[in-house]
């Protein structure tokens, strides 16, 4: 199964000297969804990013997807309740009140 990374660029962390793909992916890479946009469609993403860390060049809106909402912190990501997600570039506060169940 090829990692996260390699389905967007058709490449591969294991030809870069990076650790595991911890660096986000640079301003000009071709991204499947940059040809999707190059074609006329209109793209999101949906979830948890992992290829660029928030103000990078790597952020989902900078890598070819029009609309972003999800994880873009990869700590955040692995919590129940997370205080906040992204909409495209902006931090969305959440509001998760933790409800004792007894």
């Amino acid at each position: 199964m090829p990692e996260r990374g390699a389905v967007n660029n058709y490449d591969s962390v294991y030809v870069h000297k990076e650790l595991e793909g911890q660096f986000p992916l640079q301003a000009n890479t071709m991204t499947i969804e940059r040809m999707m946009q190059q074609a006329g469609y209109t793209t999101g993403c949906f979830g948890k990013w992992g290829l660029g860390y928030p103000d990078s060049e790597g952020t989902p809106n900078k890598q070819g997807f029009d609309l972003f909402y999800g994880y873009n912190c990869q700590r955040q990501a692995h919590t129940y309740y997370p205080p906040f997600l992204y909409k495209n570039e902006d931090r969305v506060y959440l509001q998760n009140t933790v409800i004792d169940p007894h």
